[in-house]
């Protein structure tokens, strides 16, 4: 017996699906997508939206860069104002290290995800310019 719903899903399968590329991102989508997880609008193909998020996303990078640095400089500070004394030294012992790999790690990822953002944003710009003039000669 045939079924019809057996019958739509097997034509379905069938059908090969069309890919569309992001050219900032390099995110392979199908077909009828209309924009990109980074912002870019294949309908209009519209850059704005991706330039947007990418300033955001560089914005939160530096931002993070300099929560891990002030995690780090504010070691010296804290002993400043508790002292120096035995229980807050041996308590130093664990909490220094800590605080220095969470500043550096900080620190590290922020400058990835900057990087990564600068990189598609420079992108984003590419794809957003007008081509260059061309000017032709008529040779008659």
């Amino acid at each position: 017996m045939n079924h019809p719903y057996l019958e739509t899903q097997a034509v379905q399968r069938a059908a090969p699906a069309r890919v569309v590329n992001c050219p900032i991102c390099a995110i392979e989508w199908p077909s009828p997508v209309a924009c990109c997880a980074c912002g870019y609008d294949f309908t209009i193909e519209s850059v704005h939206g991706a330039m947007a998020r990418f300033r955001g996303a560089r914005i939160s990078a530096v931002t993070m860069q300099a929560c891990g640095a002030v995690t780090i400089a504010l070691i010296a500070p804290f002993f400043w104002l508790v002292g120096f004394t035995p229980a807050w030294l041996i308590l130093a012992m664990f909490l220094i290290p800590i605080q220095v790999i969470g500043g550096l790690t900080m620190i590290v990822r922020g400058a990835a995800r900057l990087r990564t953002a600068t990189r598609h944003l420079r992108a984003a710009r590419r794809l957003g310019q007008l081509p260059s003039a061309r000017i032709v000669e008529r040779r008659s």
